[in-house]
């Protein structure tokens, strides 16, 4: 009498065959969904980090006067003179004029000789002659994770 209530050894190997196809497309699959999401997690960090620039950037331009900007002739450095508030000796405040300068060194932006921001491949500022609009443009540096991208901005001088 033959026993048929077990498998015989073809039938296990070819389901663990096809098991193992299965298990191997499956992982596949998520080595590909993980590489994408590290590629667009990394241009996301990159994208909110030079955003985050631009803003503080283009805050600081907003409170310079037109007489205190200095745009530097290579276009990638800029001068302002912004005021602070600052407390006297007999507890009252005013403002004092501040100079900062934006500067491309390299591939950094610095500000007043402080690298602020990192892996950027052009800073232009550019202001058109009888406006009070500075146009600022930023542009990062290609990696492995997040393709180049330019962030344009256009700022109003509030102190016209």
């Amino acid at each position: 009498m033959k026993n048929k209530a077990g498998f015989t050894l073809l039938e296990t190997i070819i389901s663990c065959g096809i098991f193992s196809l299965i298990l191997g497309g499956i992982f596949a699959i998520c080595n590909i969904s993980d590489k994408v999401y590290r590629q667009e997690n990394g241009l996301l960090d990159k994208v909110q980090n030079v955003r985050a620039i631009m803003e503080n950037i283009s805050r600081e331009i907003r409170q310079a006067k037109v007489d205190d900007l200095n745009l530097g002739t290579e276009k990638s450095n800029i001068t302002i003179e912004i005021p602070i508030l600052v407390q006297n000796e007999d507890g009252t405040y005013k403002y004092v004029p501040c100079s900062v300068t934006y500067n491309l060194d390299g591939a950094n932006i610095t500000r007043n000789n402080r690298v602020i921001a990192r892996n950027i491949q052009d800073l232009t500022f550019s202001k058109q002659t009888s406006s009070s609009l500075i146009k600022i443009s930023l542009t990062s540096v290609e990696s492995y994770l997040a393709k180049p991208f330019t962030l344009v901005s256009e700022v109003k001088l509030r102190n016209f």
